[in-house]
């Protein structure tokens, strides 16, 4: 794909390249800019999906630690509400 000596290739299925080569096209890009585009943005979905299994766990851990169960979930964000409110 790239016609720099010192880059990687990859390898797409041809039906995947034939798609990436008509959208470059379309688009006035080359085939590597459209795939560094799709990169990236892959790897960011990846490192979003890694912060939210964190945080979820984070929180999960909390919840436990509190004792919090589904059932006290909603109790427990009903004053929470009531609190900054100021009630």
């Amino acid at each position: 794909m790239s016609t720099h000596g010192a880059d990687k290739n990859i390898a797409l299925a041809p039906d995947l390249l034939a798609e990436v080569e008509k959208l470059a096209s379309s688009e006035h890009r080359t085939t590597d800019e459209i795939m560094n585009e799709a990169a990236r943005k892959y790897l960011d979905v990846l490192r979003t999906i890694a912060e939210m299994d964190s945080f979820v766990a984070r929180n999960r851990e909390e919840a436990v630690k509190k004792g919090w169960t589904e059932r006290s979930i909603s109790t427990v964000v009903k004053k929470h509400r009531q609190e900054k409110r100021g009630l």
